[in-house]
């Protein structure tokens, strides 16, 4: 199958060299300062599920051939960007799967390239680049990939567990997004505010309390929208996940890097207003962000 991946970072990559490893066609689509490495050197994958390669897909500027798959993996902030370099000639029978954390990216990408977009998440991985080509997977696990159910997706489902990908499909498109979103906006919202691990925001009844009352507003808020979802079954969740966890949000606003706040957290309060829903816990913890990282 030939598969493109719009933003080759931690994520996308990791996808990437994971096709190229169970024989596809793999195309990367990268920044123009990053291909000619790229096309020499590949992507270096250091996993503790997967094992050690290099993968040598081939990286260009922009697409330039017709893909069965598109995989969109960039961030919330460099999306308009990137859509740029992904003319809509070129997708015309092809299937976008974006895996951006959020709502509004679908609305956006939706516009743009139509009924070929299909609503996807991706969880259960933590992965990070330090530069261009060297990616680091850190999980015991597979990531976990969620689809909606849409035409010729169980082709693409089954795609995905023959590489070893974990897939789970969904009947509901708001569901398949909220899902993650009010998980990870808890999780990256709390712990930014904080600026502690999420052990310490479970441990510490204040910030404890936030964290409930951040996900009962957000779950009610989830539901006005169209999801089924309950703040308990998230929190039992979250409750799980390592100790000294940190999200990407809290990383991304230390070191002063573009980050997900709008797309995570801000349209939450959006969602909030368009249903007339009461949401302070969520509106007080973005203004101590806003105040603790001068954004």
């Amino acid at each position: 199958m030939k598969i493109a991946i719009l933003g080759p970072g931690a994520i996308g990559g990791l996808l990437a060299s994971l096709f190229w490893k169970n024989g596809h066609q793999v195309t990367c689509i990268d920044k123009k300062e990053n291909v000619g490495a790229l096309n020499a050197g590949g992507l270096k994958i250091n996993s503790k599920f997967f094992g050690n390669f290099t993968a040598t897909p081939r990286f260009t500027e922009k697409l330039d051939f017709e893909p069965d798959l598109l995989f969109i993996t960039v961030k919330a902030p460099f999306l308009e960007e990137a859509a740029t370099v992904a003319e809509i000639s070129f997708l015309k029978n092809s299937i976008i799967i974006p895996l951006l954390n959020g709502l509004e990216h679908l609305d956006f990408l939706k516009a743009k390239y139509g009924e070929a977009v299909v609503a996807g998440t991706i969880g259960c991985v933590e992965s990070f680049s330090s530069k261009p080509g060297y990616i680091e997977h850190l999980s015991d696990n597979p990531p976990c990939i969620t689809l909606h159910e849409k035409s010729k997706i169980d082709v693409i489902a089954d795609l995905l567990k023959k590489t070893g990908i974990s897939v789970e499909v969904l009947e509901n498109e708001r569901q398949v997004i909220w899902l993650k979103l009010l998980r990870l906006s808890a999780l990256s919202a709390l712990t930014a505010a904080s600026r502690k691990n999420l052990g310490f925001v479970r441990s510490n009844p204040e910030w404890r309390g936030a964290l409930e009352n951040f996900l009962r507003e957000a779950a009610t808020i989830a539901t006005a929208d169209g999801a089924s979802l309950k703040a308990e079954e998230a929190l039992a969740q979250l409750d799980k996940l390592p100790f000294g966890l940190r999200s990407s949000l809290q990383k991304d606003l230390e070191s002063e890097k573009p980050s997900e706040l709008d797309a995570l957290l801000g349209v939450i309060l959006r969602k909030g207003r368009i249903y007339g829903i009461s949401c302070p816990t969520i509106q007080s913890t973005i203004n101590l962000i806003k105040k603790k990282y001068n954004v």
